[in-house]
């Protein structure tokens, strides 16, 4: 019999009690996108469909862990880099 090894993640958080809270959880198979309609600022993907969480994409060393728990990264021409830049930039102003 092959038992194929499941690649966990234990992520602790802490809730509004300030108590420390553990969710483990299969990133190929529990992790969804956020909702359109969620209003949460610090929310880049659903654990079960139902547990918020965020994470720092440049924090994830992994790559294919990355890619599975917040997506590809926006791929911009360079034309568009440029006029973001440009638009996002204020340090031109001091």
């Amino acid at each position: 019999v092959i038992v194929e090894e499941k690649e966990l993640v234990k992520a602790t958080t802490r809730n509004v009690m300030a108590m420390q809270v553990e969710t483990i959880f299969d990133p190929a198979t529990d992790v969804s996108k956020p909702n359109k309609g969620n209003f949460r600022p610090f929310c880049n993907f659903m654990v079960n469909g139902t547990i918020p969480m965020y994470v720092h994409p440049e924090l994830v060393s992994d790559d294919t862990l990355r890619v599975q728990l917040v997506g590809e990264e926006e791929k911009l021409s360079e034309e568009a880099r440029q006029k973001k830049l440009r638009k996002d930039d204020d340090d031109e102003f001091l």
